[in-house]
């Protein structure tokens, strides 16, 4: 794969986005450093664009992604454990997805992207 575009969805009501990182060493294998764009009110982390100097064909780390959690319960009887789920966007305008740089690029070559829960 050549382009990645990932887009994470979060419930802004229960976590917010403390910062987002390039992962370790994943700059120098781009054609520009890795830019992603957190929005705490959508509940949105937006990675576009990430072109790789040469086709990546292995797993990989692209960003990390740190959350504060907020209050679940309003402060009434605050569950033991809690979690919140992440997902990857599969929709319009911001459909995650892994991309060869030659035509067809609407084909993509991602596998699966699979959501997660944060135990808070």
């Amino acid at each position: 794969m050549s382009i990645v575009n990932t887009f994470v969805d979060f419930d802004p009501g229960e976590l917010q986005v403390v910062e987002v990182n390039a992962a370790p060493g994943i700059d120098a294998l781009l054609e520009d450093p890795l830019v992603c764009t957190p929005d705490n009110t959508e509940g949105t982390v937006d990675c576009t664009s990430a072109v790789f100097l040469n086709p990546a064909d292995s797993d990989f780390t692209l960003a990390v992604v740190t959350f504060n959690a907020v209050d679940l319960t309003g402060g009434i009887n605050p569950p033991a454990q809690a979690t919140s789920d992440i997902s990857f966007s599969n929709s319009g305008d911001r459909t995650t997805g892994a991309f060869h740089q030659t035509p067809p690029l609407d084909a993509p070559v991602l596998g699966q992207a699979v959501p997660a829960a944060v135990i808070i």
